[in-house]
Formats: C-alpha cells, structure tokens, sequence
C-alpha cells in the first residue's frame, strides 16, 4: 500500500500520450497526495525532485 510520504519509483503509464509525465518512466519521486480517480481507482500526487509534479494511478507505481 503506497501513502503520503512515500519513495515511489514510476514503473509505468497507463496512458502515455502525454509526453511530460512519459519522461519520468523510471523516476523516483515522493507521493504528496492522493485521491479517488476515475470513479473507484485511487491515483497520487508525486513531486520528483526538479519539483515538478503529476498525478499516476497506483498500478504505475512502486515504493521504494
């Protein structure tokens, strides 16, 4: 289970047409939110350490 606070390395998209957050495939960065998405999935908020951030859904990511 991923929480707020947590090491996350991006393994994954779901979606990658989007080409910002198709570049941090690999990333580790640090979940700063959370919340429920698409009706029942729950997606974070994660801060990589450029200070960007973007929302993943819980299957593309993994702690660290």
């Amino acid at each position: 289970m991923i929480r707020v606070g947590d090491k996350v390395k991006v393994n994954s998209l779901a979606d990658p047409g989007e080409s910002e957050v198709a570049d941090r495939v690999g990333a580790i960065g640090i979940v700063k939110g959370n919340r429920i998405v698409d009706g029942s999935d729950i997606g974070y908020l994660v801060e990589f350490d450029d200070k960007t951030v973007a929302w993943f859904f819980a299957k593309e990511l993994a702690a660290v």
